[in-house]
């Protein structure tokens, strides 16, 4: 059935002389159910003085965004997934590595799955 969860793994790189940082969204499982498939990630840093939007690349099968300035408080996430519904979650600073192990943004269920 797959797992409309989703975790994020950050990484840390240089472009030329400018360090930035690179989190990728992944789908724990390709999920079968459609309604469970992402179609868009939107993120948000916020810092002390400004809230801004970040460009986000859909790059199958995860979804990837640089920051060129890590000194966010929090990236908002909000997740579109297939059937329309939109779920958000948060990635706090300092960065929590947890994030590559289990799931930040979870979609509900029940919902979805007709009973037997």
């Amino acid at each position: 059935m797959g797992n409309p969860d989703l975790i994020y793994e950050r990484h840390e790189l240089r472009q030329g002389f400018s360090d930035i940082v690179r989190f990728n969204f992944v789908q724990l499982y390709q999920a079968k159910v459609d309604a469970w498939n992402i179609a868009k990630v939107k993120v948000r840093a916020v810092y002390g003085d400004r809230r801004e939007a970040v460009e986000v690349m859909a790059m199958s099968p995860w979804w990837s965004c640089d920051l060129a300035d890590d000194s966010y408080e929090r990236l908002e996430v909000e997740v579109v997934y297939g059937d329309g519904l939109v779920v958000k979650g948060e990635i706090m600073a300092p960065y929590d590595d947890a994030g590559h192990e289990a799931a930040f943004l979870t979609r509900p269920r029940a919902a979805d799955i007709d009973p037997l």
